[in-house]
């Protein structure tokens, strides 16, 4: 190596090393964030070790006190930079989660600097000049990484976490794993931490290409070792050092009899063939392996930054976002597996969770966690209309508050839901918020749940048009209740012969009678016979078509809504009914309507036998829309939410997004579509239709 192109690179790497050690001084980061800025410090430290090993002679006076900052690194140090840094490696044969937490807290706030200041002491030793900050602009640029190292803080939040190195975090409680393909995927959720926050410092934009530089070089290692865990190296020798079994591999173990096997063991293959991801990375490896997790002996600095110029963040990222949507399919997927599908961090509002009494943090201080902070009722309702940071926490005492056993705190919110639904114009965020908590909380004390919502029913100063929302709610967790006669209600509505209301009723009829026979003990399930007064709902309706639609709806909420889920495994009479009304509903409809094109109606009894409800109703629709149908009963009982938007089978998703899509709510059936494809990134028929709404509304991938 030139001496020009030695001292190069150490500049290089000792400018990093000033931008960290000035970050860290800020003391803004959190533990996680803090550990991991030092551990990439430790990668541009392994370069200046390299480099001065080979340039300063062993005769040289200087190089004892080399090898004494060289002993100083190889003690723990190294170690933190070859497992967590440069790779992302378990610290011994097999899958080591405590391994990895020990190597994960070896590094702190003294010895990371105590090494810097070791190596510039020693540099400018070398060189007889002081090694000093880059002066132009670094304040704001500084300024800008503590912002964003502020919005990412999270010790002063409790947070469940999927992630290896958050186990023994600070205001942090784990989940530990067992088998070797569990931890690995224990592994990926906190490189998937790590991703987040490196992805979030080098997206902002730097006065000084040398700060957006080293985020950029950050950001390539932990994506690439994101890689390397979920899929098995084949550029290397299986004997190398850096080779281990990916998650690929080591998932095959925990699939069961219970998953679709076929499925998933070509999964990978497919997902290959679909999206090239292997290829890219391969492509762009030299990248990572000559400007970031090194530095090329062979290169000099400037044909060093051209590589790292020649890798675009923004596709990088793209290529790992998928690689994180085949992860968590195969998560969901296989039933082994579905503890590490949650999330790498939830937070858990309204709690603090205590550290071991001798816990640091990495600066070496106890943590001070301070007093637990509870929303204010005023603070809820005002986050929830304003979609501010704090609406998930508002959100989240709302639902609380709602499944409550105090009764002052439940009263109080009650009242307060009443007087916003007194109110016209109410905010979309706000009004879905609250009927969907109102929905949520039959969790909690169903009965007096129903007491309030039957009492804001018979409020008259509650708007009309807020009232449809309160039906939805109460066909949702209707019960048996001895102070109400719920019968004579429903009939009620049933009466007015309006098919949304008739829905509503009928789905209510079926919750409370299938509730009331229920048993409490599994053993004693039996199918109990079909409710006379849910079989005269069912047929009550003016004609066929509207028949039809009210069948659809209660066949999609029987064998699609989770409610319903426990009932089917025995109220075979039910089933039995619900399947021969609507085939007989079906084909009235379509003699009704005269269809004479046989492959349609192939199509629409395939979705019927098939049980795609939902695919169904976006034929019937569109059909009702092509004979100009004044009143579309399908779309109307679609808009008032008489279907259930399910994502659990990918075809019942997709007629979500078509029925939003015929709805003209396009930008919201786009993200349906995305995300459907999020979850299911080998489905080629997710991937088409999504394509062909692209096409549609002239949006290209």
């Amino acid at each position: 190596m030139k001496i020009n192109d030695a001292f190069s690179k150490i500049n290089l790497c000792c400018n990093e090393l000033l931008i960290i050690k000035e970050i860290l001084n800020t003391k803004e980061a959190d533990d996680f964030c803090s550990r991991m800025l030092a551990i990439y410090a430790m990668v541009r430290v392994d370069d200046i070790m390299k480099i001065w090993g080979n340039t300063i002679s062993k005769s040289d006076k200087i190089r004892s006190d080399y090898e004494n900052i060289l002993r100083s690194y190889n003690d723990g140090l190294r170690k933190v930079r070859d497992k967590l840094g440069a790779h992302f490696q378990s610290p011994s044969s097999n899958v080591d989660l405590f391994g990895s937490v020990k190597i994960f807290k070896k590094i702190d706030y003294a010895n990371t600097l105590c090494l810097i200041d070791q190596i510039f002491e020693f540099q400018e030793k070398r060189v007889g000049t002081e090694v000093k900050r880059p002066k132009v602009n670094n304040d704001e640029d500084r300024n800008k990484v503590v912002s964003i190292l502020r919005d990412l803080y999270s010790d002063d939040k409790a947070y469940l976490t999927n992630g290896v190195l958050d186990l023994f975090g600070i205001n942090k409680g784990g989940l530990i794993s067992c088998s070797e393909a569990q931890g690995k995927g224990q592994y990926l959720r906190s490189i998937e931490q790590m991703v987040k926050v490196s992805y979030a410092l080098v997206r902002m934009s730097y006065n000084e290409k040398m700060t957006a530089d080293l985020f950029k070089r950050l950001f390539i290692c932990t994506v690439y070792n994101y890689h390397d865990n979920l899929i098995t190296r084949t550029d290397i020798n299986s004997n190398a050092v850096q080779y281990e079994d990916g998650f690929d591999k080591l998932f095959l173990s925990l699939i069961t009899a219970k998953d679709n096997k076929a499925e998933l063991e070509t999964a990978f293959n497919k997902f290959e063939k679909l999206h090239h991801i292997d290829s890219f990375i391969k492509r762009y490896r030299k990248v990572r392996d000559h400007a970031c997790a090194h530095l090329d002996e062979k290169n000099d600095v400037m044909q060093i930054e051209a590589e790292l110029d020649g890798l675009e963040v923004e596709e990088l990222y793209d290529v790992y976002t998928k690689m994180l949507e085949l992860f968590n399919y195969i998560c969901n997927n296989v039933t082994l597996l579905q503890p590490i599908a949650i999330p790498n961090r939830t937070i858990i509002y309204d709690a603090q969770i205590e550290s071991s009494p001798d816990a640091e943090n990495y600066y070496g201080e106890k943590p001070n966690l301070g007093e637990k902070t509870s929303f204010e009722l005023k603070d809820v309702f005002r986050s929830i209309r304003r979609h501010d940071r704090g609406f998930d926490e508002a959100v989240d005492k709302l639902n609380s508050s709602l499944k409550s056993s105090n009764e002052a705190e439940y009263r109080e919110i009650i009242d307060t839901i009443a007087e916003r639904l007194r109110q016209e114009n109410i905010p979309e965020v706000e009004l879905s918020t609250i009927i969907n908590a109102l929905c949520n909380a039959k969790r909690g004390y169903p009965e007096r749940l129903q007491h309030s919502i039957l009492a804001m029913l018979n409020n008259k100063g509650i708007k009309e048009s807020n009232k449809i929302h309160l039906l939805w709610v109460l066909s949702n967790i209707c019960v048996e209740d001895k102070q109400y006669d719920l019968d004579h209600y429903l009939d009620s509505l049933v009466m007015r012969r309006i098919p949304v209301l008739t829905g509503y009723a009928t789905l209510a009829c079926l919750h409370k009678t299938v509730e009331k026979t229920r048993p409490y003990i599994v053993a004693r399930n039996r199918a109990h016979e079909v409710n006379e007064q849910f079989v005269n709902y069912c047929k009550s309706l003016n004609n066929v078509t509207e028949t039809l639609a009210l069948l659809l709806m209660m066949n999609q909420r029987w064998f699609h809504d989770p409610e319903y889920n426990h009932y089917i495994s025995y109220e075979a009479h039910y089933k039995e009914f619900l399947e021969r009304e609507i085939s007989i509903a079906l084909s009235g409809y379509l003699s009704y309507i005269k269809l004479t094109d046989d492959g349609e109606y192939k199509i629409c009894v395939k979705y019927l036998q098939t049980k795609h409800y939902l695919l169904l109703l976006y034929r019937l629709a569109v059909k009702e829309k092509e004979r100009r149908q004044d009143h579309n009963v399908f779309l109307e009982l679609w808009n008032s939410n008489c279907f259930y938007r399910t994502r659990f089978d990918v075809f019942e998703a997709l007629g979500v997004g078509l029925m939003t899509e015929l709805s003209g709510q396009i930008d919201l059936a786009r993200d349906i579509f995305e995300s459907i494809v999020k979850d299911n990134p080998i489905n080629k028929d997710a991937i088409q239709t999504l394509n062909q709404f692209n096409e549609r509304h002239n949006k290209l991938n």
